[in-house]
């Protein structure tokens, strides 16, 4: 009677751990809410947003070789975006990715702007000052890719 009662108590902790277990992962994939911001806001106060969630429209600063970050025209400063190989298969992103491959060195007719969402990380500390506000994005909505001249083919 009693190996029952434990057999019965180690089912239900088992059915308990499970249940536990799915549900924690269930909300582990659900990314948190991102905070709506503004690139402006971003350099002015890099320490508040470090490592949280952020979303903001940005247009593309780039020499097409080295340099790239988004820009807001209210402020000097920019945000370094970043990308994951796991971010990389998301088709918005693979879409912002290949729209930043046409860029070359020297190319000044290519605009790109989006809204931006990922994890916001500031290293004020940093001595290099493209390393100091980095966001790595995992998600860019309103793709805008114009030209102002064509493309050379």
């Amino acid at each position: 009677m009693k190996c029952l009662r434990l057999s019965e108590l180690l089912a239900r902790a088992g059915i308990i751990f499970i249940v536990c277990l799915a549900f924690g992962q269930s909300q582990a994939t659900e990314p948190e809410k991102p905070a709506e911001t503004t690139v402006c806001e971003l350099v002015a106060h890099c320490k508040k947003f470090d490592g949280k969630r952020v979303q903001f429209r940005a247009s593309v600063r780039s020499d097409w070789f080295e340099h790239t970050a988004l820009v807001d025209s209210q402020c000097e400063a920019g945000v370094v975006p970043r990308t994951s190989d796991e971010a990389d298969r998301h088709p918005d992103v693979d879409a912002f990715n290949r729209a930043m491959d046409e860029g070359k060195p020297g190319n000044t007719d290519l605009h790109i702007s989006a809204v931006f969402t990922g994890r916001f990380v500031c290293k004020a500390a940093s001595k290099s000052p493209r390393d100091r506000r980095v966001i790595e994005i995992d998600r860019v909505d309103a793709l805008d890719v114009t030209r102002t001249k064509p493309a050379d083919r």
